[in-house]
């Protein structure tokens, strides 16, 4: 008996190492990041109007003039990322210029570009983009 109690104790002492982290969406427009994907970018802030393009695991997109991917050159306001993978936006068409980082922990996670500081350089300004 004072086995199984003792353990009871241990393990709740623990409970709350195994609890998820609640995910932040700008607006209830913005659905999960598919576990196909490796992150999904949207024309708007709130993910409801303009165009999404999702983003798989290991992509690298380049928005050059006169491409297919032209549309979505220095358009992204909005940025989701899966957990576990880093999605990363250059300024340059050739994956250089300035550059920014967004990493996803245990949970994914949703970055509006134009109301963050670290991001707010790349707000629209995304001319190149990788995730993994």
């Amino acid at each position: 008996q004072d086995l199984v109690e003792a353990f009871c104790r241990d393990v709740d002492a623990f409970n709350q190492a195994f609890e998820v982290e609640s995910v932040w969406r700008p607006s209830e427009y913005c659905a999960s990041v598919a576990a196909s994907d490796c992150a999904v970018v949207y024309d708007s802030q709130d993910c409801y109007s303009g165009w999404s393009k999702n983003i798989t695991d290991g992509a690298q997109l380049s928005f050059k003039y006169f491409s297919s991917n032209w549309k979505y050159r220095n358009d992204i306001d909005t940025v989701g990322v899966r957990a576990g993978c880093t999605f990363t936006g250059y300024s340059g068409s050739s994956f250089d210029g300035k550059s920014m980082s967004i990493s996803a922990g245990h949970v994914e996670k949703w970055v509006v570009l134009g109301q963050e500081y670290q991001y707010k350089h790349m707000d629209e300004n995304i001319e190149s983009l990788q995730c993994v």
